[in-house]
């Protein structure tokens, strides 16, 4: 299971997949990590199969949100 963060120029964007499906979409100011990280802790925890994760940003990427999420995945790619 599969967390994808898009950031924008003013949200960022945190997707769920399930192998190909769509599970979930959810929004937050790019200035609203601690709306992320807890975002993420309660996905984690509904769905404790999610260990990868992968970034993309039209923007310079949050380093704190960048670590947070490497130190939370098996898998990381950014």
């Amino acid at each position: 299971m599969n967390l994808v963060t898009d950031i924008g120029n003013t949200l960022t964007k945190m997707s769920l997949f399930r192998g190909n499906e769509y599970l979930e979409m959810s929004s937050f100011k790019n200035d609203k990590l601690d709306q992320m990280y807890q975002f993420i802790k309660n996905k984690k925890s509904e769905f404790p199969e999610m260990k990868n994760a992968i970034l993309s940003s039209v923007s310079k990427a949050n380093n704190e949100l960048k670590t947070f999420l490497r130190t939370h995945f098996d898998k990381f790619i950014d």
